[in-house]
């Protein structure tokens, strides 16, 4: 997970380490940085392609994973999933890509809406990131959302899944960033869901106007 700024908008990843991979620690923080060491250049570029942006920065990040290679005969390779991207404040654009089965949703007048749908059945993942990226690189799927003052984004894995679209709505609704996250955080707890997942989270708030 991470969430860099710069002097007009900020970049924000959620990766989450496949299960039954080796590694995946390890895969996820590599896809991360790599990631943001390539979105980075982005947020002083007043021109670009979103779109060839966000490819450029899941396949380098794939490639970075793939290097951490295999930790024996007939192991899985590492691989994670990635959600999240560039939030172009002063363009008021959000250039976002999900790889896997993470999750992100948009607060926006009082209307919870999924802006990707997921990647697998069940709980199976059958893209990810250092281990397929789908038909030609179709898994890398990218969305450009307007940014309106008061909108609310949270990237999460799919461990946030015990939360109900109900509670989501209410952790997003919350004053600020940190109160939302620790707000999901905790009904991921008290669920006590039995095969509970890692749930990294990131939420990220517009302030309305003063």
């Amino acid at each position: 997970m991470a969430l860099r700024f710069g002097t007009t908008g900020c970049i924000g990843l959620v990766a989450d380490g496949l299960g039954g991979h080796p590694r995946g620690d390890e895969a996820s923080s590599v896809a991360v940085m790599s990631m943001c060491n390539d979105l980075s250049r982005h947020l002083l570029e007043e021109h670009f392609d979103p779109d060839l942006a966000l490819y450029d920065a899941v396949y380098g990040a794939h490639l970075a994973v793939g290097a951490l290679g295999n930790v024996g005969s007939g192991v899985r390779l590492p691989a994670t999933t990635v959600v999240g991207g560039l939030f172009r404040v002063d363009q008021a654009a959000a250039h976002l890509v999900n790889v896997g089965d993470s999750l992100a949703f948009l607060l926006r007048d009082g209307i919870l809406e999924r802006i990707f749908q997921p990647q697998g059945h069940g709980n199976l993942v059958d893209f990810a990131i250092g281990l397929d990226l789908g038909p030609a690189n179709t898994a890398i799927d990218r969305r450009t959302l307007s940014l309106h003052p008061g909108d609310r984004i949270l990237l999460a894995s799919d461990g946030i899944q015990p939360v109900s679209a109900e509670g989501i709505q209410e952790g997003l609704g919350l004053p600020n960033a940190r109160m939302c996250c620790e707000h999901l955080l905790s009904r991921v707890i008290t669920a006590q869901h039995r095969y509970q997942d890692n749930c990294p989270v990131l939420a990220v708030f517009l302030d309305q106007p003063s």
